[in-house]
């Protein structure tokens, strides 16, 4: 005789599959072995210098860009500049039992390793728990004088949403610099496509994903935090093809969208003038 599962048991089932989709979550599973290991002690005092071979990383949890989030050009400067100044700004460190453990300054990092630095680097200490040195490593991030491009921060959210209730969500909008109605998008997200959540490590690939997956439709907020990303996203492209040349020269960046939205023109026009802050002071106003 075949055994049938109950509804109840079917659930039970449905549940203990999603917890060890959530259990082999590789930052989830990095958090508890960190936890664990911050039950040691830490050095007292805390040195201001280190051997940077001797300072961890975790990008998985501690780099909020993302694997390929270098960017060359940068290390390159920063390299350059040790040729003159002998020494960066100081990395931030968080001291987790014996091990100091890179929270910012993943490029600093690189440079110091190009230039084949050999005495200890100036370390800044972070002090407080594992859970906030991840988001105090967003947060470095979202203000650093390179920003995270659109995409990292939002990457970066949707990875701080699949580590469940550990974090609210005024805390993923502070770490990774992005929206309320975001984040309660990538939520929405997370909960429609369930177990299959943590596949996706990517924003855009979990969103398109879970187009299907839900009955309801998007709601306004969830409407506009999508063209919100999307807008994000085409404003990082234009600053890297044009610098600040676009935003510098207003008469000319006007002439070149005229020639590239051709007779669709007066729309931009109209929806441009939805984007201007009524409040704000008008720069041809006299003082």
């Amino acid at each position: 005789m075949e055994d049938v599962l109950s509804p109840a048991a079917g659930e039970a089932s449905g549940a203990l599959g999603a917890d060890d989709e959530r259990n082999s979550f590789r930052p989830l599973q990095l958090l508890a072995e960190l936890k664990e290991k911050a039950q040691q002690p830490s050095p007292s005092p805390l040195p201001d210098r280190l051997p940077w071979r001797s300072i961890k990383q975790l990008p998985e949890l501690f780099q909020p860009r993302g694997p390929n989030g270098t960017d060359e050009k940068h290390v390159q400067d920063l390299k350059r500049g040790l040729e003159v100044s002998k020494e960066l700004e100081p990395v931030l460190v968080a001291w987790i039992g014996p091990d100091a453990y890179l929270i910012d300054g993943h490029h600093r990092m690189l440079a110091y390793q190009l230039a084949r630095r050999a005495e200890p680097i100036p370390v800044a200490s972070f002090i407080g728990s594992v859970d906030a040195a991840i988001l105090a490593a967003g947060e470095a991030n979202s203000r650093a004088k390179l920003p995270m491009s659109t995409r990292e921060r939002m990457d970066y959210g949707w990875r701080l949403v699949l580590m469940g209730k550990l974090y609210t969500k005024g805390m993923v909008v502070k770490a990774a610099g992005v929206s309320d109605r975001q984040v309660a998008l990538m939520r929405r997200a997370a909960k429609d496509l369930g177990p299959d959540a943590f596949a996706y490590r990517e924003w855009w690939q979990a969103q398109q994903a879970a187009k299907g997956k839900s009955s309801e439709p998007l709601t306004d907020d969830e409407q506009e935090a999508k063209l919100d990303a999307m807008a994000g996203e085409w404003a990082d492209k234009l600053a890297k093809a044009f610098s600040t040349k676009l935003a510098q020269n207003p008469e000319l960046a006007a002439r070149a969208l005229s020639h590239y939205f051709g007779r669709n023109l007066k729309q931009l026009v109209r929806h441009l003038s939805d984007q201007i802050d009524d409040d704000g002071e008008d720069d041809d106003s006299d003082f």
